[in-house]
């Protein structure tokens, strides 16, 4: 009989373990698998497929428990306009960012796995986590296992700030006040014309967010979004007439765009004009009116109330002995009574009145990610319209990005609010979204829009030139991509500033913000890094590395143009990166192999690859988009 010795933290606390005992690292600190300690994580990755489809057949029996005789799914119906289970926090699965708590999860699934095959008598877990201390308690007791939690020290100091005194309030204050600024933002961009977009005859309705758009064309009073490329201009050319909603995104974080509001209509206005009139473009938000603040509110109270009614704490599955509720029941509340709850809420009701009355048969395509609203706006879109709904992916999909990932039985169900077609943009997001068993008639195959500047770059061979030379300098230029997730962008600052002496001495550094975050890196010190905004093909020529976080779809594209990659991977993480199991990328976990992959690489006589167009489909004529929207 062995002693389970788990270590989640230990902040130089003394534990005293026997020479037969088993030690699971919680972390991957320890990069080492031996016959009685290892990483959980690295056992998860070994085992990536099994574990993940456990998860997310647990999601799915959540779907699925009955109470009174009717599945939660069915019960969390909302007046009978939408069923308010399929964008709870649950299905979003958003171990990214809304959800991290899905890694513990899954390390507890990757526990009772692996546990299968020793005969343990007793767990001692060395943690200050008690949500996790909460869930090994319960599964000892139900394994008939001794259970010890030796709770250590919180090694962060607590801050004061406003985030923290927000996590303080009730869900339905938070939820409250979240819906006040949507309001006060709402009214300021009301004027958008939905009796325009109405009247507009189009065959192709596009849904995406309003913001990383080519800043030149922005100023121009042109629309070109870099998620779309130069789509939008073989629209215009072809004379195919399209309609454009677009979400806000960090509503009162950018004050320049989000709260300029005059300066929003004024670009949608112009967006229109530009286009010869081919073009209709909205913000969702700009369509409130009072009966949606009221019908917003009702639905709100109405959902509260069934989520009572249903005690998922009492109900929720076990997934066999292991009970998750301690790790979930905050995810809950959010979907229940929340800012998630009242936002989704808001939302239906904004695209219910879009499309309502819209022109029958018009084809829907959104930028599928996996999130929250999309599944709203899928059932408003059903209850109104019979137009084919295409997810286009317009990004890389990553492995570990749970929300594009889902149980076979929830795509078997005739009520989950799944796009008719799933536009993939090339060979590796279509072989790693292979995982989901979908039928193959339901996948398609798009050009990759915001990555056909690969092509241009491929073209101008002076660039490859320059690229060579650069080796030759006595300065090399090392890129950061950061991502969106503020931990992700906190952690690379942190890997750089340990090694700071080094990169002064042998690199131009320059800084890449997520272009919803560009504020965030304002305080830096700009005598040692220069902060550029450009795009990618605007800076990428003079690059010989580039450092990103393990999450950032930008590596991707770095890769592609025959960029040397190194990515940050979280010790208590999984391996998030769209370049998780391609060869040639370097994980690294602190600043010290930062620094041995940076000498390493810049050992090299020939530090340039050769571009990849493998990954991606890229067709600048658009053959493939003209097929879809032609027809």
């Amino acid at each position: 009989m062995y002693r389970l010795i788990i270590i989640d933290q230990i902040h130089n606390t003394n534990i005293r373990s026997k020479h037969n005992d088993l030690i699971i690292y919680w972390d991957n600190k320890r990069n080492f698998y031996s016959k009685n300690s290892f990483s959980i994580i690295n056992f998860i990755e070994e085992n990536s497929d099994h574990i993940k489809r456990i998860y997310l057949d647990w999601i799915d029996s959540i779907s699925n428990k009955r109470i009174c005789r009717k599945p939660i799914s069915e019960i969390l119906d909302v007046r009978g306009k939408y069923q308010a289970w399929w964008h709870s926090n649950f299905i979003e699965k958003s171990n990214y960012e809304n959800s991290p708590q899905i890694s513990d999860a899954l390390k507890l699934i990757a526990v009772q796995e692996w546990i299968k095959d020793y005969k343990v008598k007793e767990i001692i877990f060395y943690s200050n986590n008690k949500k996790l201390a909460k869930c090994l308690n319960k599964f000892s007791i139900n394994k008939k296992f001794i259970f010890k939690w030796k709770k250590t020290k919180n090694k962060n100091k607590i801050k004061i700030t406003k985030s923290f005194i927000k996590k303080l309030l009730p869900y339905e204050i938070r939820a409250l006040y979240f819906f006040a600024r949507k309001i006060i933002y709402s009214f300021k961009v009301k004027k958008s014309s939905l009796v325009d977009f109405k009247k507009t005859n189009s065959k192709v309705l596009f849904v995406d967010y309003f913001f990383n758009m080519e800043k030149l064309s922005f100023f121009e009073g042109k629309f070109k979004s870099l998620y779309w490329g130069d789509l939008v201009d073989k629209l215009i050319k072809e004379s195919i007439k399209s309609q454009w909603i677009h979400l806000s995104v960090d509503l009162g974080q950018k004050k320049n765009i989000f709260y300029n509001s005059k300066q929003i209509l004024e670009k949608l206005k112009l967006f229109n004009k530009s286009s010869n009139n081919l073009q209709n473009h909205i913000l969702l938000d700009g369509l409130f009116d009072f009966s949606i603040f009221f019908e917003t509110i009702i639905d709100w109270f109405y959902l509260r109330r069934i989520g009572i009614e249903i005690q998922l704490k009492r109900n929720i599955p076990l997934l066999k002995d292991l009970d998750l509720w301690p790790l979930f029941e905050d995810e809950w509340q959010e979907s229940i009574n929340g800012v998630v709850a009242i936002s989704n809420c808001y939302n239906f009701n904004l695209f219910d009145r879009a499309f309502k009355k819209y022109n029958k048969n018009t084809k829907l395509v959104y930028l599928f990610e996996g999130q929250s609203w999309e599944y709203i706006m899928i059932q408003a879109w059903r209850k109104n319209q019979n137009g084919e709904v295409i997810g286009y992916s317009h990004s890389s999909i990553c492995y570990w990005d749970l929300r594009k990932f889902f149980s076979s039985n929830t795509l078997k169900n005739p009520l989950f609010p799944f796009p008719d077609k799933v536009a993939l943009n090339g060979n590796l997001a279509k072989s790693i979204f292979g995982f989901n068993a979908i039928e193959s008639k339901k996948i398609i195959e798009l050009e990759a829009t915001r990555y056909l500047y690969i092509n241009e770059y491929k073209r101008n061979q002076n660039i490859l030139l320059k690229r060579k030379s650069c080796f030759n300098s006595h300065k090399k230029v090392l890129l950061i991509l950061f991502d969106y997730n503020e931990k992700f962008i906190k952690n690379q600052l942190e890997i750089i500033s340990e090694i700071s002496n080094y990169l002064e001495r042998y690199y131009l550094v320059k800084l890449k913000p997520h272009p919803a975050k560009i504020d965030f890196l304002k305080g830096l010190n700009k005598s040692n890094y220069e902060i550029v905004e450009d795009s990618i093909l605007s800076v990428i020529s003079d690059v010989d590395f580039v450092f990103t976080s393990n999450t950032t779809s930008a590596a991707i594209e770095c890769f592609c143009l025959g960029k040397p990659v190194i990515c940050l991977c979280d010790n208590n993480e999984l391996n998030l990166s769209p370049l998780r199991d391609v060869q040639g990328t370097l994980f690294v976990y602190n600043s010290a192999q930062l620094e041995q992959g940076l000498r390493k690489f810049s050992s090299k006589e020939d530090g340039y690859q050769e571009i990849n167009n493998d990954i991606f489909y890229l067709n600048n004529n658009f053959s493939r988009w003209m097929d879809l929207l032609k027809n």
